[in-house]
């Protein structure tokens, strides 16, 4: 993966952007590996991850109301709406597993995170904000509960052409 990273930043044109994709890049990895060593190692990580991961979503998204609230839809004037976003898809994947495994405020939680990123007019966001619904019903052993899966499949679909359909701000970004 760093490899192509690599490569592909020799062919690019923008060698400024490229290099800082590629520290992030560079730096989730590396992330990855220090939270899986500092999870193996200490019992408390994972009940303090998943604290923090709530406070910064709550914070972000209280945040990120107020900004909608004061300044309108599509707001940047605190921080970025695409930036907001984007962060916020983890949250809807953190709060879509706690519905998957029986919480459920995860279905609230995720939820209201995606109706905030859709106010941010964020597509790609909000896209996978939406794809993850279903994607966190996927059954893990056989397929006995296939139909939640198609249930939750169809809602967001819907949910999905209505807000193109009838929300002129969102249309217009398409």
């Amino acid at each position: 993966f760093i490899l192509w990273a690599i490569t592909s930043l020799a062919w690019s044109s923008a060698v400024p952007q490229g290099l800082q994709n590629l520290l992030i890049l560079c730096s989730l990895l590396i992330l990855i590996q220090v939270s899986a060593a500092a999870a193996s190692g200490y019992r408390g990580f994972a009940s303090q991850l998943q604290k923090l991961v709530q406070l910064s979503m709550v914070l972000s998204s209280g945040i990120y109301t107020f900004s909608i609230l004061w300044f309108g839809v599509e707001s940047s004037d605190i921080f970025g709406a695409r930036s907001f976003a984007l962060f916020a898809v983890l949250g809807v994947a953190y709060y879509l597993s706690c519905w998957r495994y029986g919480q459920k405020r995860g279905f609230v939680g995720a939820a209201l995170l995606t109706l905030l990123i859709g106010a941010s007019l964020s597509r790609l966001g909000l896209g996978i904000a939406l794809v993850l619904f279903p994607i966190s019903q996927f059954p893990s052993r056989g397929f006995s509960k296939t139909g939640r899966m198609f249930v939750v499949l169809v809602i967001v679909l819907a949910i999905s052409v209505g807000s193109v359909v009838y929300l002129d701000a969102l249309r217009e970004r398409f």
